[in-house]
């Protein structure tokens, strides 16, 4: 992830000491294996560190991505285009300062976040008060089920959501950390009761999620975590599968992408360049209560336009296997495909 502060040009000049900035990020994300027992098996973490130092860039930091990954051109291609994005933010959030002569962005933030809340406060009460449980048993490691229970009691507007009676932590990396389960349930609770309301930190204020430490939700350091998604991405499907007695229409079934669905695939060009290429291929959404499941899309990622990879830009880069067609179970509404084409 790339961040930079933004300052309006009036606390530029202020003398202050200690000022509030507002601040422009972006970032990327990786996979790897799930075999690791530790963290210290998922490769070099490191500290917070300055890409760019007096708008110059830190050319050790560079140099040593550059060593440490397989298609240093792409990575730290990327890398730039996040700066570049921080910076169009940045003179974006400048540009809103400038127009409204605000010092900062800190009041219209409070009143975004308090509205959000009362819209979450208010879906919230539309859920009839009470227990709802629901367990998935996910996996078997060694033998033995890998158990993810799940209870949610609403009371008035607020809503705890508790994984007690969890699997602990095993040794490979599919465990999660604790922030990872707390915002994909919490994102489960915004998709079934309120998505169209921005994702702050408004939404989460009513709703308190907790899980026993050192469970495969609530893993301790320094288990390992990389492939996390293979168990935090079944979490929205036990929201809304504990839900859905209460509030049918406002969830959907599993999703044929659940818990992920990606490729790495690498190899070497004919005149010996590497290539690495991350296509994700999303199965589509679970059928709505009145409706089909949107295809090609993945639930986890819907919010931020993540479908399937685009066959033609996998095609330009590896060898084209082909691809088979396969065909939804008949039911009063049918899932989401990964091929748009027709349903048979």
């Amino acid at each position: 992830m790339a961040i930079c502060p933004t300052y309006s040009s009036s606390r530029r000049r202020s003398a202050r000491a200690a000022w509030s900035p507002s601040w422009s990020a972006s970032c990327i994300t990786w996979i790897s294996a799930a075999g690791c027992r530790e963290i210290y098996e998922e490769g070099l973490r490191l500290p917070p560190q300055k890409l760019c130092k007096a708008g110059v860039e830190n050319a050790e930091l560079i140099e040593m991505i550059h060593w440490n990954v397989r298609v240093p051109d792409k990575v730290i291609g990327d890398l730039r285009a996040q700066v570049t994005a921080t910076h169009v933010g940045a003179a974006r959030i400048e540009g809103v300062l400038a127009e409204k002569n605000w010092d900062d962005l800190d009041a219209l933030g409070e009143e975004l976040l308090d509205r959000t809340e009362a819209a979450m406060r208010a879906a919230i009460r539309e859920v009839p008060d009470g227990h709802y449980e629901y367990e998935m048993i996910a996996e078997k490691h060694r033998g033995e089920d890998i158990v993810i229970r799940m209870g949610i009691d609403v009371t008035g507007d607020e809503m705890l959501i508790d994984y007690t009676g969890t699997t602990a932590q095993i040794d490979r990396a599919i465990n999660v950390v604790f922030n990872y389960t707390n915002a994909h349930t919490i994102y489960a609770v915004k998709c079934a009761l309120a998505r169209n309301l921005p994702s702050n930190e408004g939404c989460i204020r009513p709703i308190k999620v907790t899980a026993p430490l050192g469970t495969i939700v609530n893993a301790e350091f320094p288990i390992s975590v990389n492939q996390r998604a293979q168990i935090g991405h079944l979490l929205p499907e036990l929201v809304f599968q504990a839900l859905s007695p209460v509030i049918p229409d406002h969830v959907i079934a599993g999703s044929g992408s659940t818990p992920l669905w990606s490729h790495v695939i690498s190899g070497a060009f004919g005149d010996k360049r590497p290539f690495l290429v991350y296509f994700g291929m999303q199965g589509g959404l679970g059928a709505r209560g009145h409706n089909d499941g949107v295809t090609c899309l993945c639930r986890q990622h819907a919010g931020r336009g993540a479908g399937a990879g685009s066959a033609a830009a996998l095609r330009g880069e590896i060898p084209d296997d082909g691809f088979r067609r396969r065909r939804a179970v008949p039911g009063r509404s049918r899932p989401g495909l990964h091929h748009p084409g027709p349903r048979r």
